[in-house]
């Protein structure tokens, strides 16, 4: 018997209005690379709209790690409005579909037809793969967890804890793009802050994994674990990070990072 840990009770509405109170690992990647902007966002002085890229990423998430079920108890599949001429959806990318979108009270909740069952058959291709089956085998998903870290308030989503691991799932156009643009991305800063808030929980968390998948047929599947060696140097800036932004905000002060002379 696997006795999980406590953890915070929380919809997707509640945590992300929470976002001007706690850091998260999206924000604070967005610090590393200016805090200005980091500033400009957290204050909504520049908004940061939900693409439609997000909402199918949010889709296959919930398909993948809470199922079926839970997938058409939350979302409902649309083509969205039916040219009169031909008969057929106008499709997402004509001004009928989205003027049609912008009138929908929850646009985050509609998925065409096509993306649903790419969300399904993306999750039978995650399951087939003997890693990522094994490790999502155990566990829960969606999981709210809060911490201090470095004397800032936390709060990370994390896409799966299991007894003394962590999973995050990535939808990606190709697995050569995932580990190409790994540490551009940030996914190193990533893990490492999902697995300090983990741990200070007091939960045993070693090892962190990232399932990545496919957006496309076939939907090919990889799993990486992410090495010891990495995770301690992205420890190190995590803090070093949190330190930089308890001073920035010590002294309201917040840089570009693009002040001084560059060279190319």
């Amino acid at each position: 018997l696997i006795v999980m840990p406590e953890v915070l009770e929380m919809t997707d509405a509640e945590y992300f209005a929470s976002y001007a109170e706690y850091m998260t690992a999206t924000q604070l990647k967005t610090f590393k690379r200016s805090p200005l902007i980091f500033d400009l966002e957290r204050r909504g002085v520049i908004d940061k709209p939900e693409t439609q890229t997000l909402r199918d990423g949010s889709a296959f998430h919930c398909a993948i790690l809470e199922g079926r079920e839970t997938f058409l108890d939350r979302y409902t599949v649309t083509d969205g409005p039916i040219n009169g001429r031909t008969g057929k959806p106008y499709g997402p990318t004509t001004k009928a579909f989205q003027g049609w979108l912008d009138e929908q009270s929850n646009p985050a909740e509609l998925v065409s037809t096509e993306t649903a069952e790419s969300c399904f058959e993306a999750r039978e291709r995650v399951f087939e793969h003997p890693a990522a089956a094994m490790y999502l085998r155990q566990g829960r998903p969606e999981v709210a967890v809060r911490a201090e870290l470095g004397k800032v308030a936390c709060q990370g989503k994390v896409d799966w804890l299991a007894e003394s691991y962590v999973c995050d799932l990535k939808t990606t156009e190709s697995i050569d793009r995932f580990e190409r643009l790994f540490f551009a991305y940030g996914y190193d800063l990533q893990a490492a802050f999902y697995r300090e808030l983990v741990r200070a929980n007091d939960l045993d968390c070693d090892q962190f994994f990232f399932i990545v998948v496919e957006k496309k047929p076939p939907f090919v599947v990889a799993v990486y674990q992410v090495t010891s060696q990495t995770m301690d140097r992205a420890k190190t800036q995590v803090f070093e990070l949190l330190e930089e932004f308890r001073e920035c905000q010590k002294l309201d002060r917040w840089p570009s990072r693009t002040e001084t002379l560059r060279a190319i």
